[in-house]
């Protein structure tokens, strides 16, 4: 059996855990979008550069200030 410490209130996650993290919900984001827009969605629209951990090709960019563009054309939807 595996024992799991719980932090103490008052501690702080590390780079490695908050980037993790990040990651974890983006990718459960992609999935949610995906499963909701399946006409508008595909591994181009996560722009992020969390991307780059899921799919091969572009490294992303942070500077967007979004994480999805869903849908194309002139008004895209964007998503954080």
């Amino acid at each position: 059996m595996r024992v799991v410490q719980w932090r103490q209130r008052g501690q702080r996650t590390d780079t490695a855990q908050r980037e993790a993290i990040g990651y974890l919900g983006e990718w459960y984001a992609y999935h949610w979008l995906c499963a909701h827009y399946p006409d508008s969605m595909d591994e181009t629209s996560w722009v992020s550069t969390n991307r780059r951990k899921a799919f091969p090709g572009s490294s992303g960019d942070d500077g967007f200030g979004y994480d999805f563009r869903i849908g194309s054309g002139r008004r895209p939807t964007c998503s954080k």
